[in-house]
């Protein structure tokens, strides 16, 4: 497995293939000086298709989920450690709403023009109403290096839990912890 890697902080390296998304979020998170590194890799869909390719990225692998609530009033990025399973009643109970549920793909292209696979936090730059909360397990508090895709099926962000906080903030969307356990 080829992996293609990038340090960024407020220079863009334009030697690289990256796709266009994920090009474009480098310099919006650049614009915000964030502190992020980039893996460039070949196309992974799912949390097994990634740990099945080998990419031995540094730092945590996550599972991202696109969830909303029953009523279609709330959207959510989840994101907590890859091999942890969500119990979505629970977490219903502990956001104080109703039937959580996976949002649809058409959701998912409406409200953070991302496909099937790219679900991450990353997505919210395309939120342009601010609709979409990320909620952040809170084991992930204070980590280093928490691996996200960047919008694209071929890269992945690295990002320490401060900087993805800073991302958040500038971007105007709302974040919360969750207890994911």
């Amino acid at each position: 497995m080829n992996i293609a890697f990038r340090n960024f902080y407020g220079i863009i390296d334009s030697g690289g293939n990256m796709n266009i998304k994920a090009t474009q979020l480098c310099e919006i998170l650049q614009k915000y000086l964030i502190k992020f590194n980039i893996y460039e890799h070949e196309a992974v869909y799912t949390v097994e298709d990634v740990k099945n390719a080998c990419l031995n990225i540094p730092g945590i692998p996550t599972k991202n989920l696109f969830l909303r609530d029953k009523k279609k009033n709330f959207y959510f990025v989840l994101v907590c450690q890859e091999d942890k399973r969500v119990d979505l009643k629970k977490l219903s109970n502990e956001l104080e709403l109703k039937n959580i549920c996976f949002a649809s793909e058409n959701e998912l292209q409406e409200f953070l023009g991302l496909e099937l696979g790219d679900v991450g936090p990353f997505g919210i730059v395309n939120d342009i109403n601010h609709r979409v909360e990320v909620l952040i397990d809170s084991e992930l508090i204070d980590k280093k290096d928490i691996n996200l895709s960047a919008n694209s099926l071929t890269s992945t962000i690295a990002i320490d839990y401060s900087e993805l906080i800073k991302f958040i903030e500038k971007n105007g969307n709302k974040f919360k912890v969750v207890d994911c356990n």
